[in-house]
């Protein structure tokens, strides 16, 4: 797709399945470790549809994008306002200085509004051609990323309010990180943006839990925060196991999202009720 919007550069693909918004992100130790830690909590979700696509680190793409931005001319990143798209970004660039990458040469262009809302991995070519025409790329502020990455590092929300406090930031982290925020309980009404869209999707009518995860990715998320479905899925079996009340009641294999069903039970309609949950 990039290479029709700029058909003079040679472009690549740097294809992943992690956008680091999720679990630990070990930064203290080489890459290789770092992705080897990462493949390790996707695999500890021990779920069926996340055996075959977290099977491989990514260790190797990692190594061959660090060869070719030394290589280069000429390097930009572009960033969205999603959570997603910042962890990425932050993250990324934390690798690449740890590897010997200059980045501070890198131009980065920043780009909002409703079209980006679900990250850039959701845009049409065309939607990135208009995107890209009417950017300017800027020079990096490698500072404040690393400081962006210490504060996500942490897992923590008072973290990463202190970092939106403290530091003069774009708008697009802003809304990214402010987005993250809510799904921790203390900045979102006591109960956390993932429970909080799920109990919005339940029934108290046996439905597949793939019914239940995709409506809550579709109506219960926060804008700038798209977040998967295992990680949805996984939260939902964790759900049906709160003791002695679960909120949820499954039926068939919790490893395999689309051939198990899912209920809400009477504590899991109170716990609507009590955190004011909105019925999606």
């Amino acid at each position: 797709m990039f290479g029709k919007v700029k058909p003079e550069w040679e472009t690549r693909v740097f294809a992943s399945y992690d956008e680091y918004s999720h679990g630990p992100l070990p930064l203290s130790g080489a890459s290789r470790d770092f992705f080897l830690q990462r493949q390790a909590f996707w695999q500890s979700l021990d779920l069926y549809d996340a055996d075959a696509a977290h099977d491989f680190d990514l260790t190797d793409e990692h190594i061959s994008l660090v060869e070719e931005i030394k290589a280069s001319d000429l390097v930009e990143i572009c960033v969205s306002d999603s959570v997603q798209d910042v962890f990425y970004a932050a993250v990324t660039l934390r690798l690449l200085a740890d590897d010997g990458v200059d980045i501070t040469g890198i131009l980065a262009r920043y780009f909002g509004g409703c079209q980006v809302k679900w990250g850039l991995g959701a845009l049409r070519l065309e939607e990135m051609e208009d995107l890209y025409g009417a950017s300017n790329a800027e020079p990096l502020d490698a500072q404040l990323f690393g400081d962006l990455c210490r504060a996500v590092s942490q897992g923590s929300g008072e973290a990463v309010r202190n970092f939106i406090n403290e530091r003069n930031t774009a708008p697009v982290f802003v809304k990214a990180l402010s987005s993250y925020l809510l799904r921790f309980p203390q900045f979102n009404g006591g109960l956390g943006s993932i429970d909080r869209a799920l109990l919005g999707a339940g029934t108290d009518q046996m439905k597949k839990s793939a019914y239940t995860i995709g409506s809550a990715m579709a109506k219960g998320m926060p804008e700038h925060d798209h977040i998967g479905d295992l990680i949805l899925f996984k939260r939902l079996v964790e759900l049906c196991g709160v003791t002695p009340d679960p909120w949820f009641r499954f039926e068939g294999d919790p490893r395999r999202m689309r051939s198990c069903s899912v209920r809400l039970t009477e504590s899991g309609l109170k716990a609507r009720a009590r955190y004011s949950v909105q019925v999606l």
